[in-house]
């Protein structure tokens, strides 16, 4: 019987840590979509105002989530190329 309990408690374990792990995920999820929501609305209010120009400095990190969004690299700083404002 010990060893089949055993083999329960490491079976309860490896579940409770790979649900750990989808907890992460999806927090880091729910982070990428709510940046995504704020630059959205954050780009929608510039073309409101006729904003034609969007440039922004970017850390390492940061940079990739902007070239996914459509932001093009520069030598010091992003831009957001005119045809997508």
């Amino acid at each position: 019987m010990t060893e089949r309990m055993d083999l329960l408690i490491q079976h309860r374990k490896s579940v409770v840590e790979e649900q750990r792990k989808w907890a992460e995920y999806l927090q880091n999820l729910d982070e990428k979509i709510s940046i995504y929501q704020e630059l959205e609305l954050l780009i929608e209010e510039a073309k409101k105002k006729g904003v034609k120009h969007i440039s922004l400095e970017a850390t390492d990190m940061g940079r990739l989530l902007y070239e996914r969004y459509g932001f093009v690299g520069m030598k010091d700083e992003m831009e957001l190329p005119e045809d997508r404002l």
